[in-house]
């Protein structure tokens, strides 16, 4: 720990990390028609810009009380606000030195959509094709953000209020324009609408907080290491060098889990502190997804092999957890909520190793020795889970410790009221629009968010070759089935075919970046 490096957290936007996890939050993207009405904008939001000092204090100060058996005071209620600028923003503002650090975000999210697998056509027999980026609502080819901001409050009133002060700047400056603007709230028991526990898994950003004395940016709980394999902040929890995620410090390596690379020297001044983000609004289809996993439980209940297979386990198969979020590897029968529900053991297991038991620094012991899953007949290979994160598995991409360096930060929030379930499919509550607000932060978007998208979650081998990641993969191609493949306990693998898996629309998103709070001084100066 005394080697990783000390972070500049006043500088650093906290959503990149610690992130925001606040109960509410807006999403604002606007049009910049010209760059003296950008630069008015910003230099008017600077002061309210929340830096990871500032989230990093708040977040221990919650740990303390809640480890204390008490209940936060409602002065740690505040409200936090985070900028980003796509690159064609940063053009207007006549910089264009950050671009040749990602050719993607160079490009944008809707020249590179057919790609990360949404709709390449237009229309279906005459009809608009839910998710193509001509029907997005927001970052298609005639709607692209230059600015997307982030806010944050703990309660309702507080996230009204700073939506209205936001307006009235907006309102008034001349030459700025709002393109779409998105609510997230996050549901009970931290579940998507699908029902399953989400943000369980997440990398743990090494380096240090320039406290008194300095403490690293991640809690670490172990109080012992393996002797190989990564380092964990908690258990299931790899730290990860901080240059994977912020520009301007040491990266991963790709072949050792616990060493570092150099800092590149290309980074220009301005991307220093910064981080890319990648924005997608993703609408989800609760009704068809709840009938399609129903069919795929009535046919797969027909052959022998897979006769236990009934809605919930389908369900379950194609998350990789069950909705509390214990994971197939550890319970692959029966859901368990209390291992679901304890976040020092819900991440603790390998896809291929035997993990052992670990004992925390409060004394607890972790239990739950896993002897791994590498054909997959727990948590089958095709599981989201297991497509985006392999963990201790070789893939496509290289060597296990390779992983390490695709992960990125993941900071979405739902958005949409809770399905019900009592009710018909047709009726207006259930009929109203729901999804999830994906943001992630990374060092790269090419190397980070498309290998994962593009390579894994919608490629047919992806990285253990088992087919679409069937919870959020699409197959752009209207005339190719979908595909997965389960395996007998005698590990023969049995393919199924599936029509239609389109119950997760994008309907909008971009790419964008992230700047250091002296970057977005200097961008709001002439």
């Amino acid at each position: 720990m005394m080697n990783e490096p000390l972070l500049t957290a006043d500088d650093i936007q906290g959503n990149i990390a610690p992130g925001f996890g606040k109960q509410y939050q807006l999403f604002v993207s606007l049009k910049l028609h010209e760059a003296t009405a950008g630069r008015w904008l910003l230099k008017a939001l600077l002061p309210a810009v929340t830096p990871m000092s500032e989230v990093y204090h708040q977040v221990q100060q919650r740990k303390q009380y809640l480890s204390e058996g008490k209940t936060p005071p409602d002065d740690l209620h505040t409200t936090w606000l985070n900028l980003a600028i796509s690159a064609a923003g940063l053009r207007l503002f006549g910089r264009t030195e950050i671009e040749p650090l990602d050719s993607s975000f160079r490009k944008g999210m809707a020249a590179l959509s057919g790609t990360l697998g949404d709709p390449r056509q237009a229309q279906i027999n005459g009809q608009p094709n839910p998710g193509h980026k001509d029907h997005w609502l927001v970052g298609g080819p005639e709607n692209e953000g230059d600015l997307l901001i982030i806010i944050a409050a703990d309660t309702v009133d507080q996230l009204e209020q700073q939506e209205n002060w936001l307006h009235g700047i907006i309102h008034a400056t001349e030459g700025v324009e709002i393109i779409h603007t998105d609510k997230g709230e996050r549901l009970p028991g931290d579940k998507e609408h699908f029902g399953f526990k989400d943000g369980i898994s997440q990398p743990g950003v090494r380096g240090l907080v320039p406290t008194e004395p300095p403490e690293p940016l991640t809690t670490r709980y172990l109080t012992a290491q393996a002797k190989s394999g990564p380092e964990f902040g908690r258990p299931g929890q790899p730290l990860i060098w901080p240059g994977q995620f912020i520009l301007g410090y040491p990266r991963q390596s790709k072949t050792d889990y616990r060493a570092a690379l150099p800092v590149p020297t290309d980074i220009p001044p301005l991307a220093r502190n910064g981080s890319f983000l990648v924005y997608r609004r993703l609408r989800q289809d609760v009704a068809k997804f709840l009938k399609a996993t129903e069919a795929i439980a009535d046919r797969l209940q027909q052959e022998p092999d897979f006769s236990h297979f009934d809605k919930a386990r389908v369900q379950a198969a194609f998350v990789g957890r069950w909705p509390s979020g214990a994971p197939l590897v550890r319970t692959p029968q029966t859901d368990d909520e209390t291992l679901g529900e304890d976040r020092f053991a819900n991440n603790h297991f390998g896809f291929s190793d035997r993990v052992e038991d670990s004992e925390l620094t409060n004394g607890l012991q972790i239990s739950g020795t896993s002897t791994g899953d590498y054909w997959g007949l727990r948590c089958p290979r095709f599981a989201h889970i297991r497509q985006v994160n392999p963990r201790d598995l070789a893939t496509d991409q290289g060597p296990a410790a390779q992983t390490l360096a695709h992960s990125i930060l993941r900071r979405g929030i739902p958005f949409g009221p809770l399905y019900n379930h009592a009710e018909s499919p047709d009726s207006l509550k259930n009929k109203t629009e729901r999804g999830l607000i994906f943001i992630s932060y990374q060092a790269s978007i090419k190397e980070q968010f498309e290998v994962l998208h593009s390579r894994w979650i919608n490629s047919e081998s992806g990285p253990e070759d088992a087919g679409l990641d069937m919870l959020v993969g699409q197959n752009h191609d209207p005339h190719r089935p979908a595909y997965f493949r389960l395996r007998t306990n005698n590990v023969v693998a049995k393919e199924f075919e599936v029509d239609d898996i389109d119950w997760i629309i994008p309907t909008g998103g971009g790419y964008f970046f992230a700047p250091a709070i002296s970057a977005l001084k200097l961008l709001s100066e002439a």
